[in-house]
């Protein structure tokens, strides 16, 4: 079933009536570079509009630039949990059942899914896609039995995962997948469009960065000790347009490749995607571009120090079969009018 009637989306595009339920900030319903529309359960959907990304300071990938997204779409307000993953592939990854208890990055239903590598994160949100009626985005190519090329977006026709070929996002359809860095910035941003300091998800100011964040400081068993572990998601104030864990927890992946095309410049982009060098981001050829191995995570960690969970902070590049107890996902959806 689709979360909202044609007449509740209707009249709520039409009035652009940005509000926050369930948020914290009085003052998150109305942005200059767009804003909430309506929040549904775990979802928040966002609203096009345009913002600063980047920034002067800390590891801000590329210089400031305007970028323009013109799809309106949701985002989760919570980072994909263990639970949520099992219910959807039947199981945790091989590495996270093997850690159990003794997993960093935490285990339990509540905790965010950790140890788990891109491949895993297309699967699920295809599966999950597919188990809630959207259109599923994710397309797999792969040679079959007979040696003829196929694609196909249903996970149960896919080969193992080594015998992937090229993988294309259809943005226009209405499923799950993994966000853009830039649809991931204008989420974590939330309306704050500064550039010369150094922002986090809810906050601007290190003082008050661990009420929004589990990150190095907060993170640990003791004041001094270095053995910092996930938490729990939700646990931490969420930024002004709902949503939590922003900044820390686990990192989260995104899209895009590791290659710059697309940020490193001062000129305004629309829709931007770090993906192949036409531009289109719409694949990745895991079999012969081997230029193409690494994945931006965006958010920092529960590990991480403090320019690490900054908003505009994007430098880890993490190969697709990472198995990383501090990397997670969170997932998103285009908005689709009916």
């Amino acid at each position: 079933m689709k979360r909202f009637s044609k007449l509740l989306m209707a009249a709520s595009l039409m009035s652009l009536a940005f509000f926050t339920a369930g948020c914290d900030s009085e003052d998150s319903s109305e942005s200059s570079s767009g804003g909430v529309i309506a929040k549904d359960g775990d979802f928040v959907l966002l609203s096009s509009g345009s913002f600063n990304m980047g920034s002067t300071k800390g590891s801000a990938r590329g210089p400031v630039h305007q970028v323009t997204l013109t799809r309106n779409f949701y985002v989760c307000d919570h980072e994909v949990t263990q639970k949520e993953f099992k219910e959807i592939m039947g199981s945790l990854t091989s590495k996270l059942e093997e850690l159990g208890e003794e997993s960093e990055g935490g285990y339990g239903d509540d905790y965010a899914m950790n140890c788990v590598h891109w491949y895993h994160e297309v699967e699920y949100c295809n599966r999950r896609s597919i188990s809630e009626s959207f259109t599923p985005c994710y397309s797999v190519s792969f040679t079959d039995d007979s040696e003829n090329e196929v694609t196909s977006t249903d996970p149960d026709e896919w080969p193992s995962y080594s015998e992937w070929g090229t993988v294309k996002c259809n943005w226009d359809a209405d499923g799950y997948r993994l966000p853009t860095s830039a649809e991931w910035e204008y989420a974590a941003r939330a309306g704050d469009d500064t550039t010369d300091v150094l922002s986090y998800s809810g906050t601007s100011d290190l003082d008050e960065l661990s009420e929004y964040a589990w990150w190095g400081e907060n993170a640990c068993s003791a004041e001094g000790a270095y053995d910092a572990s996930g938490k729990e998601v939700k646990t931490r104030k969420a930024n002004a347009w709902g949503l939590y864990d922003m900044s820390g927890n686990v990192r989260e992946r995104c899209w895009d490749l590791m290659t710059g095309w697309g940020y490193d410049s001062e000129e305004a982009v629309t829709d931007p995607v770090n993906g192949d060098e036409e531009g289109e981001g719409y694949s990745v050829d895991i079999r012969t571009n081997s230029d193409y191995c690494s994945t931006l995570m965006r958010g920092g960690a529960y590990n991480d120090y403090s320019g690490s969970q900054a908003a505009t902070a994007d430098y880890f590049y993490q190969p697709f079969a990472s198995w990383l107890e501090w990397d997670g996902f969170r997932v998103v959806r285009t908005y689709v009018a009916e």
